[in-house]
């Protein structure tokens, strides 16, 4: 693994609720990029996704493969590596997009996530800067992940491309507010 990724890695093993608001790809490129240290970087879920990636200009040095394999064909990084990850979002175009070269939804979820939440379409920025307010409202309200997801939807068009995601996992989860010493 190379450092300019390292640091959104590290933080997707260690936390308990993962969430990136950025660009996602083409229904092709299907990745997450962040701004992580001055430059953007991407998580893919494979090496065919960062191959295209890294051929739109991305540096390969800044690019995260959730699925790599090592010459044995074993994973790079652990099938369990994100079960501390209560919830992960992936809010950016075609972060969910399961046909091309993968999914940072997917795979975050196969590496041990509870609760993985990205959407399959274009995401439009008015219409997710709405959607994300109204969802982590909902989320502190105490609503479940699932019902979060539908009630952020309200007020956004019928045809709303943010109506159009992928929940992996137990959407009935919720996040409670942390406590001091408890």
């Amino acid at each position: 693994m190379v450092k300019n990724a390292q640091p959104a890695l590290e933080q997707l093993k260690k936390t308990a609720i993962f969430y990136v608001f950025g660009h996602g790809g083409s229904a092709f490129q299907s990745c997450q990029t962040f701004w992580n240290n001055g430059q953007w970087g991407a998580i893919v879920q494979t090496t065919g996704a960062r191959d295209y990636v890294v051929g739109q200009g991305m540096p390969y040095a800044n690019v995260v493969v959730l699925d790599e394999r090592d010459a044995s064909g074993q994973l790079i990084i652990a099938s369990n590596a994100f079960r501390r990850v209560l919830l992960a979002v992936y809010l950016g175009c075609y972060t969910a997009e399961l046909a091309g070269r993968g999914s940072p939804v997917q795979s975050t979820y196969n590496h041990g996530a509870k609760c993985v939440l990205g959407f399959r379409n274009v995401v439009y920025e008015a219409s997710a800067r709405s959607w994300a307010s109204s969802f982590w409202d909902a989320l502190r309200d105490g609503q479940t992940v699932s019902s979060a997801a539908i009630a952020a939807c309200q007020g956004l068009p019928l045809n709303d491309t943010m109506r159009e995601r992928t929940l992996l996992g137990n959407g009935q989860t919720r996040v409670q507010p942390a406590r001091y010493g408890q």
